[in-house]
């Protein structure tokens, strides 16, 4: 999000923004932000608690000002909303996910048809697809190398699911751990290591 401002930036300490009357953490520094008068963040922000926008909705901020003597300005409305893009978007970015995972110290397959762990806006999305205990649908976030989410069935079962692990540098494998969590938030006894690689794109030979 980007604004204009007729404040003297010389006096500003830092501008505020806020989405639905709550305020945003921008990933540029404070003073980056002051001088090109810019907000950026991750769509899996607004996603996610406390805003939990929904796909395709529109995003619209204020801005207030605070200046070096703590006094304020009240707050402005930015026109031009954003929108966050539709489900279908990310979707069509998915990849092929396949891996084993480790429960009772048993190894089994798994694979997520359609999966999309981006590099840019933090979101990991994917589903579409089912198991043996039914359909589901996959959501989390990453910050840097580190990649979380959560995998939640269509069906009510109690619990979900959700993986942590390191992605590499290369981007084509993640490890780490998993765990179940039922309802109320308690950890189940159902826990370990997992493993996933992305399948390289086939190519159809002419």
């Amino acid at each position: 999000m980007t604004w204009d401002s007729d404040a003297n930036l010389s006096q500003v300490h830092k501008f505020e923004v806020y989405v639905e009357g709550r305020l945003l953490t921008c990933e540029e520094e404070r003073e980056a932000v002051v001088a090109t008068s810019t907000c950026t963040v991750g769509i899996d922000i607004l996603l996610n608690e406390p805003w939990k926008m929904a796909y395709e909705t529109s995003i619209y901020a204020s801005v207030r000002t605070v200046y070096d003597d703590f006094s304020t300005s009240g707050k402005t409305e930015l026109g031009n909303g954003a929108k966050i893009p539709s489900k279908d978007f990310f979707f069509e970015k998915t990849e092929v996910w396949s891996g084993e995972y480790v429960q009772f110290e048993v190894g089994h397959t798994m694979v997520f048809y359609d999966l999309y762990v981006s590099q840019k806006s933090n979101l990991v999305i994917g589903g579409g697809t089912d198991d043996a205990v039914g359909e589901f649908f996959l959501h989390g976030t990453r910050e840097g190398q580190q990649v979380s989410f959560h995998k939640i069935y269509l069906e009510p079962v109690g619990y979900e699911l959700v993986y942590e692990g390191v992605m590499s540098e290369d981007e084509h494998e993640l490890i780490g751990n998993w765990a179940l969590y039922w309802d109320d938030g308690s950890k189940g006894l159902a826990h370990d290591k997992f493993t996933l690689s992305k399948h390289a794109p086939e190519i159809e030979l002419m």
